[in-house]
């Protein structure tokens, strides 16, 4: 099962140590990929990248010593919404986390489930913090896979990454122009 490892270590890349961070313990995880970003290209896009040296999954994010990467793709999401014509509250980058918690609970995720792939902590049930152990990769794909959005049809996207080891970080990639 291919996982995405959302980790707070930090990575060592050519421009240095770039420091990494989550909110809790429980946003460090490791979460099945969707079947829709494997037909999108979301594996090679991850092989190409490891292929051309970088450390972190998206290299062409800017990262400030003051500011996560985080900040910055929120800013660009923002603002690419706004070029779509999508002005109305609860749609910011933020609001896709809220999306999949209601979407995991449509196809009938248990609280664990849904705590496991989100990375939430907190009211998850009495012991289950205490008792449960890790969700096997399987059965947390097999939740995932049963998302979907009627009416949403997406192109493969991935042809090739913008970014090479030569390629400062900051430069302007066609998504972010």
């Amino acid at each position: 099962v291919p996982m995405l490892n959302i980790t707070d270590e930090p990575e060592d890349d050519q421009a240095g140590t770039l420091a990494t961070s989550t909110k809790t313990a429980g946003s460090v995880r490791h979460v099945p990929v969707h079947r829709e970003l494997i037909r999108l290209g979301f594996l090679e896009y991850v092989a190409a990248v490891k292929d051309a040296g970088a450390a972190q999954m998206f290299p062409a994010i800017k990262r400030r010593d003051d500011k996560g990467a985080g900040d910055d793709l929120s800013t660009w999401f923002s603002k690419y919404r706004r070029t779509l014509g999508i002005m109305r509250p609860g749609t910011s980058i933020h609001a896709a986390r809220h999306t999949v918690r209601t979407a995991l609970a449509n196809v009938g995720a248990t609280d664990a489930q849904t705590f496991a792939i989100g990375g939430w902590t907190g009211a998850r049930g009495p012991g289950n913090s205490v008792y449960l152990h890790a969700l096997e990769p399987s059965v947390l794909r097999g939740v995932l896979d049963r998302i979907s959005y009627p009416g949403l049809s997406l192109p493969r996207v991935f042809v090739a990454p913008v970014w090479t080891p030569e390629t400062p970080a900051t430069r302007k990639t066609p998504a972010t122009r």
